[in-house]
């Protein structure tokens, strides 16, 4: 699984600029990417399929937790007025909820 969930996130980065740009619908991309992950690795999936597919893996992805000790870092840099950046191949939709705090 974990050499298909690397082909997903190659074809994430082939949509990225077209979902930036809004010439392609984040469902669109879900659906190209993970039926072009699958196939890479001669798995034909439905577009059912691939809905299915992305709908536990957006579960899974609530369960992501950031590193033990880089909130403490993050909210030095707050308490301190230190400017600091993150940099993530995420959609910012999805990444921006992580750095709520």
């Amino acid at each position: 699984m974990s050499d298909i969930f690397k082909s997903n996130t190659k074809y994430a980065g082939e949509c990225f600029e077209k979902k930036e740009a809004a010439t392609m619908s984040t469902e669109e991309m879900y659906r190209y990417r993970i039926t072009k992950a699958f196939g890479d690795y001669g798995i034909n999936i439905s577009t059912d399929d691939s809905v299915k597919f992305q709908q536990s893996y957006m579960k899974q992805q609530k369960l992501i937790k950031i590193t033990e000790g880089i909130e403490e870092v993050l909210n030095y840099g707050k308490e301190n007025n230190i400017t600091m950046v993150v940099i993530t191949n995420g959609l910012e939709e999805h990444q921006r909820k992580r750095l709520i705090f």
